[in-house]
């Protein structure tokens, strides 16, 4: 889960690109000074929105460190800077601040959280993905094989970003239902493609090494 925060913090930090602009007018003079105008105030809003960005990463950055020392002051943080319905750090935050209710106890109230992330169809698969696996991730111990495997399914889209992780909590449910040669098919998926995170990958030839033949 770590290498998918890091990846979409990535894309968070990338420059959107400026196609917006477009020419009017018959006055070729009035037309120069209006573009002029018009390019100083983008570079000022684009400035602006640059620090806007700093700020929400800083935010974000300092939320997470304090969540190794002190879980209640970073859930308080991120609570502050989450903001479900907007892409970016805001997002993140409520992921992350999600994520350390559960850990706290209140899983009940973490799963609510990424329910309304995971079906808010205007945002970016890669962040409704991820909440759909803590999801499962936070359930699987006391959900029904059906239900978890519902929830799974559209994860093991090849399209899906999290797709290597929805296959092995798939393995594992196979496993936890007693059937082998599932977990066994699945866990194949991931040591025999290439583009499988390391970590996972290492986990799956483990997994595989104590099955029966």
């Amino acid at each position: 889960m770590a290498d998918i925060f890091r990846e979409v913090d990535e894309e968070v930090r990338q420059e959107k690109l400026l196609r917006l602009w477009k020419q009017y007018g018959l006055y070729l003079v009035a037309g120069i000074v209006l573009l002029i105008v018009a390019v100083g105030g983008w570079k000022g809003y684009e400035s602006w929105q640059a620090s806007q960005r700093r700020d929400a990463a800083d935010a974000y950055a300092t939320a997470l460190a304090k969540a190794s020392g002190d879980a209640a002051a970073a859930l308080d943080s991120l609570e502050k800077q989450a903001a479900p319905a907007e892409d970016g750090y805001g997002l993140l935050a409520a992921l992350q601040a999600a994520r350390l209710r559960a850990s706290a106890g209140d899983v009940e109230g973490a799963v609510a959280e990424w329910e309304k992330i995971r079906d808010s169809e205007d945002l970016p698969r890669v962040y409704r993905d991820m909440a759909a696996l803590l999801i499962v991730e936070h359930t699987f111990k006391d959900a029904d094989a059906e239900q978890l495997d519902a929830d799974l399914t559209p994860l093991l889209d090849p399209a899906s970003p999290v797709r290597p992780s929805a296959i092995e909590l798939s393995a594992l449910l196979a496993l936890r239902e007693g059937d082998n040669a599932t977990a066994r098919t699945r866990l194949k998926e991931l040591t025999d493609d290439a583009s499988t995170p390391l970590g996972l990958r290492q986990r799956a030839t483990q997994l595989l090494g104590t099955l029966p033949e």
